[in-house]
């Protein structure tokens, strides 16, 4: 009897035991598999961050490449641009064309600058150009403008006969581009 007792106490130490340990496990083992999982759940979702900044990055080069060319292309745009002292010469050159194509000298005034494009470096000014002559002298004194070598831009064109002489009285408002 007294070894059966000895027996049941033993099963019951051996259970109590092994109860000890599964629950010693479990309180570890719990913790320790909610940090697993956390920690992949991070894994995966740093995985993605990391997979977005890269395409970013990869944008952003791409971005830089295309800055590089559009600085490029503006500095290539400046070099047809005149400075401000080739400006003045377009009056004498809008004179000389006036004669060429046998038109009377033009009037000219001169607005002020207003800055346009290409970061502040490029300004215009107007000039508005009033000249007599034959229609077919006036239309050839605006193809000789627009086949000028620099940018310039015919903002606005009219004309009107001109009873007294025969003649047609025409009034143009010309861009010119110019380097500040």
């Amino acid at each position: 009897m007294n070894k059966l007792i000895s027996d049941k106490k033993n099963l019951i130490l051996i259970i109590m035991l092994i109860l000890i340990i599964a629950v010693s496990m479990a309180i570890i083992i719990f913790p320790l598999t909610n940090y697993l999982k956390n920690s992949y759940q991070n894994y995966l979702d740093n995985s993605a961050k990391l997979l977005a900044l890269e395409e970013k990055y990869k944008d952003l080069k791409e971005l830089e490449n295309e800055q590089k060319d559009i600085i490029q292309a503006n500095e290539n745009f400046l070099k047809f641009i005149p400075d401000e002292q080739e400006s003045e010469d377009m009056m004498v050159t809008l004179d000389a064309l006036a004669k060429q194509t046998s038109n009377s000298l033009p009037k000219f005034s001169v607005s002020e600058e207003e800055e346009t494009a290409a970061s502040g470096r490029v300004a215009t000014k107007k000039i508005d150009i009033s000249l007599e002559g034959s229609f077919s002298n006036i239309l050839y004194f605006i193809q000789k403008i627009e086949n000028l070598q620099r940018f310039n831009q015919i903002q606005s064109f009219s004309f009107n006969a001109c009873p007294k002489t025969g003649n047609i009285t025409s009034n143009l408002i010309l861009n010119i581009f110019y380097k500040k």
